[in-house]
């Protein structure tokens, strides 16, 4: 999680530093980092000698990465061991450009491409990122130099920014699109949007969101529908790029927040940024749904418990909470008027996160938790579909398509026996052996396989997607009905379903066919189909429902 500090200063110097590279020659990459503050007073010397181009706000990491071909777009490249690489494409997804171009110092990615025509060495390959990451050398990949790829597969990205103008943590939402700056306009824009904007501009979510107006030259993006949990808003349906119906009146403005535990990383005193201050979080009903909100909103899985902390100071901002346990912000919960309490410090509430991977590629593979500081597996004994289903939706998937002993994982063996019915948030909120109390080993340890769903057209109506061994595809109409569509509403988030019908205009794979769901599951990945990618269908006949 991007600190507020470091969002805030990187607000500060944006206009400056948004189109500059500092151009330096060194021979040490490590040292280049560490002295770029004193190299950058020597910029035009350096810059007639020969060059190495580093993104304008550095890099963090050892590992340099550079797009070549644009400012913002083109074929990736990575420094490691002296010599600059590619990336070869396979099985490189839209998440792994998110953290590629946000290594470069980019907010996110706005799509990705094979670019090829490299030369030297094709540093990386098979790269599985979750997206949240902000470099690739923090994402799930062989041996550096390890590959089966020629430069015809180098992979290219293209990046966008965001930022706000007019404050620190409030103002009009503007982005960086092929090198222009440009708005957004206020149409069907809502709270779930301004969450995925401030999340991409560095926060944790959004307060709140509101005409700003004023702004200039392009209006990039009209009609946003984000679910709320992307990381990007790239991720969203919306228009085709500068396609609206809007002027400049209707530019929308967002107001942000951040969230931090006081004490360790994943867990102390919860408190948040509100108006210029940080303040702290009332223990009130505060229960285990409000901590998997708090824990999502900062950035990690899910809650394990949460417990009065006390010894906070200033503003106490937030009492009386009350959230489901689904949402991705406190903000998006009720609770009393921000700053309206009946509290004492001695009763700032305190939260206790876990984090959940898989290890193997980004949607298949090993099941590891955090907690307690190291990362540690989970025993097969009793786990099924159910048990599966939460862990997926942990990480951040919509459910489960199935579960496999995998072993070969070591440390600790944090969780045995799961008993979980399903609907849950967190394999935290199941029943399960005390933390670290089994009768395994390493040679039990789960493996779970992960999918997601989506609707591209509008956030409750549209074609029906799923991400499945890598990739997306539809799914055929063929005796798909409104038991079908029940499933998939409930398994995206919603109620229930107003209807199913024929969409059309997808592309790439045809996952599923001949769908027969009771209307009951909890996933499709549950009801009778075809064989996954086998069909009779063509993509006239894609499926599209409508949630409610």
């Amino acid at each position: 999680m991007v600190s507020l500090k470091h969002v805030i200063d990187v607000n500060k110097n944006r206009t400056i530093s948004n189109f500059s590279t500092i151009c330096m020659v060194v021979r040490d990459v490590e040292s280049m980092v560490q002295h770029r503050t004193m190299l950058t007073f020597f910029l035009v010397t350096l810059c007639i000698a020969g060059v190495i181009c580093v993104p304008r706000n550095g890099s963090e990491h050892s590992q340099i990465a550079r797009i070549v071909g644009g400012s913002n777009s083109g074929r990736l490249e990575m420094y490691h061991n002296r010599l600059w690489g590619t990336v070869c494409d396979d099985n490189f997804n839209l998440d792994d450009a998110h953290a590629a171009c946000r290594m470069i110092g980019f907010s996110s990615a706005e799509s990705f491409y094979t670019a090829g025509y490299g030369i030297g060495q094709i540093w990386l390959d098979d790269i599985a990122c979750y997206g949240h990451e902000h470099s690739l050398t923090d994402c799930i990949h062989p041996t550096w130099g390890q590959h089966n790829c020629g430069h015809v597969e180098d992979v290219g990205i293209n990046c966008v920014e965001a930022r706000i103008d007019g404050g620190s943590n409030s103002g009009r939402l503007e982005i960086n699109y092929n090198g222009i700056w440009g708005t957004v306009c206020d149409d069907t824009f809502d709270l779930n949007d301004a969450h995925v904007a401030c999340r991409m501009i560095g926060f944790s979510s959004a307060e709140s969101y509101f005409t700003a107006g004023g702004g200039s030259g392009q209006i990039w993006l009209d009609d946003m529908a984000c679910y709320g949990h992307e990381l990007s808003l790239t991720e969203c349906a919306h228009k085709t790029w500068g396609q609206h119906n809007c002027g400049h009146g209707e530019d929308v403005g967002i107001n942000c927040v951040e969230a931090r535990f006081v004490g360790e990383s994943n867990s102390g005193r919860l408190e948040i940024y509100h108006n210029g201050q940080w303040g702290t979080v009332c223990d009130d009903t505060f229960d285990m749904n409000d901590a998997h909100v708090a824990c999502r909103m900062i950035g990690f899985s899910s809650a394990e418990s949460f417990y009065t902390a006390g010894g906070g100071s200033g503003q106490i901002l937030l009492d009386d909470m009350e959230c489901y346990g689904h949402e991705y912000s406190l903000t998006t919960c009720t609770h009393a008027a921000w700053g309206e309490h009946n509290c004492g410090h001695g009763e700032d509430v305190g939260v206790y996160c876990v984090e959940a991977r898989i290890v193997g590629s980004s949607y298949s593979g090993r099941l590891e938790i955090y907690y307690d500081g190291q990362w540690g597996t989970v025993c097969d004994d009793y786990f099924d579909l159910n048990d599966a289903h939460v862990a997926c939706k942990m990480i951040g998937f919509s459910s489960a398509e199935s579960f496999y002993t995998i072993g070969n994982g070591d440390g600790q063996i944090w969780l045995d026996d799961m008993d979980c019915e399903g609907h849950e948030y967190s394999l935290t909120d199941c029943t399960h052996t005390l933390w670290a109390d089994h009768n395994c080993d390493h040679g039990e340890d789960i493996g779970v396989y992960c999918v997601k769903a989506r609707l591209v057209g509008d956030l409750r109506r549209g074609r029906l997607e799923v991400f499945y061994g890598g990739e997306w595809g539809t799914v055929c109409d063929d005796s798909f009905d409104l038991n079908d569509a029940q499933v998939v509403c409930r398994m995206l988030g919603f109620e229930s379903a107003v209807a199913s019908y024929t969409a059309g205009d997808g592309d790439g794979r045809i996952w599923l066919d001949d769908m027969a769901c009771n209307g009951d599951e909890i996933s499709m990945t549950e009801c009778e189909h075809a064989e996954w990618g086998a069909h009779n269908c063509g993509h006239l006949e894609d499926v599209g429902i409508e949630c409610k």
